[in-house]
């Protein structure tokens, strides 16, 4: 079993009665142990999930130019022939 580290960090932020009543309605829905769990747990997915995108991101735009090289090579070998 993996040891647990301690958190010595805290965050805090403020929301309206409504964020409030949504945060405890999908901590519950999901079972989680309490609300910090849930909280943390859901920042953290976001933040990796993020870097992901920021990855898939950088990919596509690298797919883009390849793909515009190729029609532009595509172009000039037509224009050759």
């Amino acid at each position: 079993m993996a040891a647990l580290k301690t958190r010595k960090r805290a965050v805090i932020f403020r929301l309206t009665e409504e964020e409030y009543q949504l945060l405890q309605d999908n901590c519950r829905s999901a079972g989680a142990r309490n609300l910090s769990d849930f909280t943390r747990a859901g920042v953290l997915a976001q933040l990796k999930n993020g870097a992901e995108e920021d990855r898939f991101s950088v990919i596509e735009k690298r797919l883009e130019t390849i793909c515009r090289d190729i029609v532009a090579l595509r172009e000039t070998v037509e224009r050759r022939a």
